[in-house]
């Protein structure tokens, strides 16, 4: 019987992967631009949409409308990650002080709010950052308004930010980088020869 080893292979040895002891989650990912962004509204038909404040270019900016009621840019996770920092920059053209009072809020898998935290506008171009701590898993962060709140001195809701960044557990991240069998294609009881890189695994059991 001839077939592919390949993805049985790496599946088995998927189930396989261990930790080790002495990371001591020093090593972090930015895993924001692996996930799906929306916002509750759009400026100008869509001039400047969320994908804007993931797309690690801090010359663009995301931007809501200026009425909608609790506005706010969110991020879906592309899975539940410790995270361990949080970072909001500022749009570097205009506007400094305007998002002073939002909320920044991470949610776990199950919709459970686990991390909150007011933002204080620090001007044009500036960077906020959130330390979070250890141990808190999410999936969804969410940067907006809540309870009716408004930018500062105003009653507008416009929510624009430059970047959004999220830096996880690189722990969180134990997967198989490469894999290989040679031949590719095997007859029953022949030699195959297995090749493989793992991210965040320091051991592998076949």
């Amino acid at each position: 019987m001839i077939f592919d080893p390949i993805q049985q292979i790496k599946s088995f040895i998927a189930c396989f992967l261990f930790f080790g002891t002495s990371a001591a989650f020093a090593d972090l990912i930015e895993v924001a631009g692996l996930g799906r962004v929306n916002q509750t509204s759009e400026w100008n038909g869509g001039q400047f949409p969320a994908g804007n404040a993931i797309d690690g270019n801090s010359s663009t900016f995301s931007h809501t409308d200026t009425t909608t009621p609790n506005n706010r840019w969110e991020v879906l996770l592309d899975q539940e990650y410790e995270v361990a920092r949080i970072e909001v920059e500022m749009r570097g053209d205009c506007c400094a002080g305007r998002m002073t009072g939002t909320i920044v809020r991470g949610f776990d898998g199950t919709e459970s709010s686990v991390f909150s935290a007011e933002l204080s506008d620090p001007g044009i171009g500036g960077t906020v950052i959130f330390e979070v701590p250890m141990g808190v898993k999410m999936e969804r962060v969410r940067v907006g308004f809540e309870d009716g709140g408004t930018n500062p001195r105003a009653s507008t809701t416009m929510i624009h930010l430059g970047e959004v960044r999220v830096f996880a557990q690189r722990e969180a991240l134990v997967a198989i980088e490469s894999f290989a069998a040679s031949p590719g294609e095997v007859s029953a009881g022949q030699e195959v020869s297995l090749n493989w890189t793992t991210i965040g695994a320091d051991e592998v059991r076949l």
